[in-house]
C-alpha cells in the first residue's frame, strides 16, 4: 500500500504546481502595410517612402538628366542625421534609389558605395590583370627567340644568365619568379636556340635576363638603380661570390647593424668602397618596413636584356604588372547627398518634433545645387521611441 502512496502525492504535487503557471503563447506576426505605423511616432516607414515617391519624378525631370544626351552617373554621398533621432539615415536614399532605378529607364546610373562590391571588384581586376601578365609573357618569348640578335650565326645555342630584378622602390612583388616565368616561356619558345644557365650562375653567359619594377608614385624612394645594382652583381662575380639577393642583403646587413665597420666589411668582402656602399644600401632598403609598404599605384616591370661586356641593354620592354584600384569617383557626372534636419520641443511628457528630410543634387566641379528637393514631417509624440 506505501508503494501505491508516493506516486499518487508525486503527482497530485505536480498538478499543483503547474496550477501555479500561466500558459505563454505566442502571437504569430501581424504583416500590415509599409505605410501603416502602428506606434504612430517619430520617423515613419512611410516618410521614406513618401519622400522617395515624391522626388523621384522631380529628379528625373531635372534638366541635368532629363535632357542629357546618355546616362548620368551619380555618385551617393553619405546622407547628414541632424535630428535628435538615432535612425539609419541611409534608408532615405536606398529608397529613392530604387525608385529612380525602377521608374528611370536607364537614365541614371549609381556608382556602388557597398565596401563588399569594392573588395570583390578589385579581386576580379586582379585575376584578369594576371591572366594578361600571363599572356604578355609568352608574347614576350616568342618576340625575343624571333629577334635575330639572340641567335649565334654558327648555330650554337646563345646562353643567357637570370640577374635578379630589382625595383625602383620596394613594393612587396617578386620579380624573381615572373623572370622565371619568362625564361621558361623563351626556352620553349626558342626551340633550344637560347640556353639558361642555373639561377645564381652568370660566368660565361652571352647575355643577362634583368629587370626592374617601376611603380607610378609621387613619392622620393632614394633606393638604389639598376646601373648601381648591376655594378654589385658584377663585383660579386669577379670575386666569385654568389649574386642572388639573399646572400648580398646576408653579407650586406652585418655592417648595416652595427656589426661591423665599413672599412672592415670592405676588405671581408674584398670590393671596393664604392661597390660596399652600394651593397650596404641595397641590404638597408630590404631592412627597412618602409620600404616593404604595397602602394595602390600601376606598377610596372621593365625587361631587360644586357650585355655582360658593356652592361648595354640589348633589347628592353615594359608592362603593366600590378594595376592600381580604380577609383571611378571620377567618372561621376552628380553628386546626390540628403539631410535629415529636426527642430523638437518638449513640454509635460510630449515632444513635437518638426523633420526637414531634404535631397541635393551637386556638380561635382562647380559645387553648384543643380536639384533640391525635400519632405516634411511634424508629429506629436507621447512616448520615447528607439530606433534599431
Amino acid at each position: 500500500m506505501l508503494r501505491l502512496v508516493i506516486p499518487l502525492v508525486a503527482i497530485v504535487s505536480l498538478l499543483a504546481l503547474s496550477g501555479c503557471v500561466s500558459a505563454q503563447v505566442s502571437q504569430p506576426p501581424v504583416e500590415i502595410h509599409p505605410d501603416t505605423e502602428p506606434l504612430n511616432t517619430g520617423i515613419q516607414s512611410a516618410d521614406v517612402r513618401a519622400l522617395a515617391m515624391k522626388l523621384c519624378p522631380e529628379l528625373l525631370a531635372a534638366p541635368e538628366i532629363a535632357d542629357a544626351p546618355g546616362p548620368v552617373v551619380v555618385k551617393v554621398a553619405p546622407f547628414k542625421n541632424t535630428s535628435r533621432f538615432f535612425i539609419d539615415s541611409s534608408l532615405f536614399m536606398k529608397r529613392l534609389r530604387l525608385e529612380l532605378n525602377q521608374y528611370g529607364g536607364g537614365q541614371i546610373r549609381f556608382q556602388s558605395d557597398n565596401d563588399r562590391v569594392v573588395k570583390a571588384s578589385s579581386q576580379v581586376l586582379r585575376k584578369r590583370q594576371e591572366e594578361k601578365v600571363r599572356a604578355y609573357l609568352k608574347e614576350l618569348a616568342k618576340r625575343i627567340a624571333a629577334n635575330p640578335q639572340f641567335a649565334n650565326n654558327d648555330g650554337t645555342p646563345v646562353k643567357m644568365a637570370v640577374v635578379p630584378v630589382i625595383g625602383v622602390n620596394i613594393v612587396n612583388m617578386n620579380g624573381d619568379s615572373f623572370a622565371a616565368m619568362l625564361r621558361a616561356e623563351i626556352a620553349m619558345a626558342s626551340n633550344g636556340r637560347i640556353q639558361f644557365l642555373m639561377p645564381g650562375v652568370v660566368d660565361g653567359a652571352d647575355y643577362w635576363l634583368t629587370g626592374q619594377f617601376i611603380p607610378e608614385s609621387m613619392k622620393k624612394e632614394g633606393i638604389i638603380n639598376l646601373a648601381n645594382y648591376i655594378d654589385i652583381i658584377d663585383e660579386r662575380v669577379r670575386l666569385g661570390k654568389p649574386i642572388d639577393t639573399a646572400s648580398i642583403v646576408a653579407e650586406g646587413s652585418s655592417s648595416y647593424n652595427g656589426a661591423a665597420t665599413a672599412v672592415g666589411a670592405t676588405a671581408q668582402l674584398g670590393t671596393s668602397t664604392q661597390i660596399y656602399e652600394k651593397e650596404r644600401m641595397l641590404s638597408q632598403m630590404l631592412h627597412d618596413p618602409s620600404f616593404r609598404e604595397n602602394p595602390d599605384v600601376n606598377k610596372h616591370l621593365d625587361m631587360m636584356i644586357v650585355r655582360p661586356d658593356d652592361k648595354l641593354a640589348v633589347f628592353e620592354d615594359m608592362f603593366l604588372l600590378d594595376q592600381q584600384t580604380p577609383d571611378v569617383s571620377g567618372r561621376a557626372n552628380y553628386i546626390l547627398s540628403g539631410e535629415i534636419s529636426g527642430m523638437s520641443q518638449r513640454r509635460d511628457g510630449a515632444s513635437s518634433d518638426y523633420l526637414l528630410i531634404s535631397v541635393q543634387l551637386n556638380d561635382p566641379e562647380t559645387q553648384e545645387i543643380v536639384y533640391e528637393g525635400a519632405h516634411e514631417v511634424k508629429r506629436l509624440t507621447r512616448t520615447g521611441v528607439v530606433y534599431r
